[in-house]
């Protein structure tokens, strides 16, 4: 038994004395009780080495299935709290942090994720130092910037006095050390590919004590830039090209679908769509042919029934039918004139029912 485990059925035992209890505890701990109360209070590690040891003695299905039941919880309880630890460093609470952290490692000293949450808070806190500091740096190149033609200034405007003239080279010694910080931060974030925040400390630390290092940084930086913007240029454009030619392979399978499907006006529309987008490939040549024998063996099937419709008097039926191969074929000279028959047909029988009514 580990020395925790001993610590914590020591407070165990005596927590009933501690608390003013009258009568004293005579009998051996109950192990069950003593169990339980671990795992209430969510010390797993304990619990677990406990019911480790109870299994190995006796080995029992309960035994087994407590023993696994108290895993899971710890599990659980690993995860739990690893989540919770990590959303109080996203809100920039790192002591409270590390403290459930802490908190829960001393609960269940294995906890995989609990250690994995560790590494990353620290490395969340290192990196929340670094940009605060850098933020800082910036900060006061931005006032050194400002106060230093006023210390300047005041020192013309009183030579005599020694303080002004003081300040002043001490503030000339500060901004060449902080542009100094600056242009190290620029050059790192070059090299990290974070381009504006390179920009602006470079940028800065020019300003403050113009340096041959900072205008070498600001050149790479600059060439940097350009290669960028070509790579998004050349990556935008691979974009396009993929989505036009998926577009186009969407457009073709949604064509001969629709061919299939005797859809042909809508098959007629996605081939105009087709030659807007890709009018020099001469596929659709062979798209137009298919369509065009598709709407040609459909309008001759419309015409025909429609002649087999009105020759049984249906006109209206095949005046119809008639209508619908024109709008296949609108330059069909025969369907005009065989509808403009049928709509001659059709009024002269309206006028016959009219003058029917009358008498």
């Amino acid at each position: 038994m580990t020395t925790p485990t001993r610590v914590v059925l020591l407070l165990l035992v005596l927590m009933p004395l501690l608390h003013g209890c009258n009568r004293l505890v005579t009998t051996a701990p109950d192990r069950a009780a003593q169990i339980n109360s671990l795992i209430t209070q969510h010390y797993y590690s304990e619990a677990i080495e406990y019911l480790t040891q109870r299994a190995a003695e006796k080995p029992t299905v309960d035994n087994r299935e407590r023993l696994d039941r108290t895993r899971a919880q710890a599990k659980s309880y690993d995860q739990k709290t690893a989540q919770a630890a990590l959303a109080l460093s996203d809100e920039g609470d790192f002591k409270n942090a590390f403290k459930t952290i802490n908190d829960g490692l001393l609960h269940y000293h294995e906890g995989p994720q609990m250690r994995s949450a560790e590494q990353e808070l620290y490395r969340r806190q290192a990196h929340r130092l670094r940009d605060l500091h850098a933020r800082l740096t910036f900060a006061k190149g931005e006032w050194l910037l400002r106060s230093a033609p006023l210390r300047k200034e005041i020192a013309r405007a009183n030579p005599d006095d020694l303080d002004a003239s003081l300040q002043e080279a001490e503030t000339k010694k500060e901004s060449a050390a902080v542009a100094e910080r600056l242009l190290k931060l620029g050059t790192q974030a070059l090299t990290k590919h974070e381009f504006e925040s390179a920009e602006r400390y470079l940028k800065l630390s020019q300003r403050m004590h113009a340096t041959p290092a900072a205008t070498t940084a600001l050149a790479r930086l600059a060439k940097q830039q350009t290669q960028r913007k070509q790579a998004q240029r050349v990556a935008r454009k691979r974009v396009e090209v993929t989505q036009r030619a998926q577009h186009i392979a969407k457009l073709k399978s949604e064509m001969h679908e629709a061919i299939v499907n005797a859809n042909l006006t809508v098959a007629r529309g996605k081939l105009e769509d087709l030659r807007s987008l890709d009018q020099d490939n001469p596929e659709l040549d062979k798209l137009q042919q298919a369509l065009n024998q598709a709407i040609n063996a459909k309008a001759t099937e419309l015409t025909e029934k429609g002649n087999v419709l009105y020759t049984r008097g249906k006109i209206q039926d095949a005046k119809r039918t008639w209508e619908a191969a024109l709008r296949l074929e609108p330059n069909n000279a025969h369907l005009v004139s065989r509808i403009e028959r049928a709509q001659r047909v059709l009024n002269k029988l309206h006028q016959i029912k009219e003058k029917d009514k009358t008498h």
